[in-house]
């Protein structure tokens, strides 16, 4: 029976003209704005813009655009964020639906100035943590399907993957450069790739490129520059990469020191990528074998 269903999958993945959209397998359209990852979805009766972000292991609400969020009793601040946690009544979004779901509300209103829109919340890495999740950057949609499951990769081998560890909800892997290894987190909600500003003087000159100067804004939505330079000679797993820029910045407050940089949609969206948190795994594949979603 598994494999009949199986085929039967397959068949409307790579053939039909319909639109497959059960509980096993899910098609979220995104919009990429400034190079966050747009999507809609449900939070206590509003529907309204929400940005997809593995960065934050804990979903985030704007309590200047959702209402009748309850503080949570006797809980102090979550993790990374510097916000209140709280209880939403509903949330909804890809065909999930939680009642009652924790969350931390904060001040977003940098993200909504970046965006140019008003933003209701961050969905962070928690919901996402029971599927596997593609980013189709070309296509501008998001698949969710059953982690455990490879048919797809069958159909698509992968190009390469990478493992990661988990770290307080944040997907990490280990990059060799320059002899040491670091500890990269992975954030598609951020543009840049990113290391704690005081390893550029620890770094070997000779994988150093020409150092200049990058305008990013704080949570203020205060300019700030920072250093900038190209790094030659990364490897992460069993493969090595091209030149890759890196700003040497504070990361986000509450990333632990361990972390020393963020790899963001800079490297990210050079591939289709997908991240499966039951096997700590990312593929990826090259932007020539994009899956036709129309067919999904």
């Amino acid at each position: 029976m598994k494999k009949l269903l199986t085929i039967l999958l397959l068949t409307a993945f790579f053939s039909s003209p319909v639109f497959l959209q059960n509980s096993h397998f899910k098609k979220v359209p995104f919009r990429l704005i400034n190079n966050m990852v747009i999507v809609e979805a449900q939070i206590n009766g509003q529907t309204g813009s929400f940005i997809l972000d593995t960065g934050f292991p804990q979903s985030v609400v704007n309590p200047n655009q959702v209402e009748d969020l309850k503080p949570v009793p006797n809980q102090s601040s979550v993790s990374i964020f510097n916000g209140v946690p709280v209880s939403v009544e509903q949330f909804e979004w890809a065909g999930m639906e939680r009642q009652n779901m924790h969350a931390v509300a904060m001040n977003i209103s940098h993200l909504e100035s970046t965006a140019k829109q008003k933003i209701m919340g961050i969905i962070g890495s928690e919901l996402l943590r029971k599927s596997e999740v593609m980013f189709d950057f070309r296509n501008q949609v998001v698949l969710l399907y059953d982690g455990k499951d490879s048919w797809l990769h069958e159909q698509h081998r992968p190009q390469f993957t990478l493992p990661f560890d988990v770290v307080r909800g944040l997907p990490v892997v280990r990059a060799e450069f320059g002899g040491q290894t670091y500890q990269l987190g992975l954030d598609i909600g951020g543009r840049y790739n990113l290391m704690r500003e005081n390893l550029l003087p620890e770094l070997p000159s000779g994988l150093v490129g020409q150092v200049t100067q990058q305008k990013l804004l704080d949570f203020a939505n205060m300019p700030d520059y920072f250093d900038k330079a190209p790094l030659r000679g990364i490897e992460i797993g069993d493969q090595s990469f091209d030149p890759m820029n890196f700003i040497f910045t504070p990361l986000k407050k509450g990333i632990p020191s361990s972390i020393e940089g963020m790899l963001g949609l800079d490297f990210l969206a050079r591939y289709r990528f997908a991240i499966n948190y039951h096997k700590k795994t990312i593929y990826f594949w090259p932007h020539g074998s994009e899956i036709n979603h129309r067919q999904i």
